[in-house]
């Protein structure tokens, strides 16, 4: 008889442990790509929201311009938790004017606790350059 080792096949403890380890680090990386993935595609859907609210608000201020006057975190009809703001400035050029269009979320006091950086702040801004008459003109007591 020879004296021969026996060796099993099969994974010594150690080398389970690196395994269990390796798979683990995975997990908890993957975990966090999903987590990061979330909250961006939340960032993106509110962006679109409120570029769709102020292009919306903005086309309806060019169909009726009677409705353009100077507005600063009016409520949004319909969107509760929106706000809008319009401004105007007339240019160099006779007639044309700088029309600004904002819209941001309303913050709540839980997310006014919670300190929100700017940059997290959830607003757009579109700026249009139109021609009008000034306001003033257009509202003259002079105009039948």
């Amino acid at each position: 008889m020879s004296n021969q080792v026996h060796r099993r096949g099969g994974f010594s403890l150690l080398e389970v442990i690196i395994a269990t380890a390796i798979l683990a680090t995975s997990t908890v990386l993957l975990l966090s790509l999903f987590a990061t993935g979330e909250r961006h595609s939340k960032k993106a859907e509110t962006r679109v929201l409120a570029q769709m609210l102020c292009q919306s608000k903005l086309d309806e201020l060019l169909a009726d311009p009677t409705l353009l006057g100077i507005v600063d975190d009016e409520p949004l009809a319909g969107y509760d938790d929106w706000t809008y703001s319009v401004d105007w400035t007339p240019t160099d050029i006779d007639g044309l004017v700088r029309l600004r269009v904002s819209v941001s979320e309303v913050e709540t006091m839980e997310r006014v606790d919670n300190t929100l950086a700017a940059s997290d702040r959830k607003a757009f801004e579109l700026l249009r350059w139109t021609r009008f008459e000034s306001p003033s003109d257009r509202f003259s007591p002079s105009q039948p």
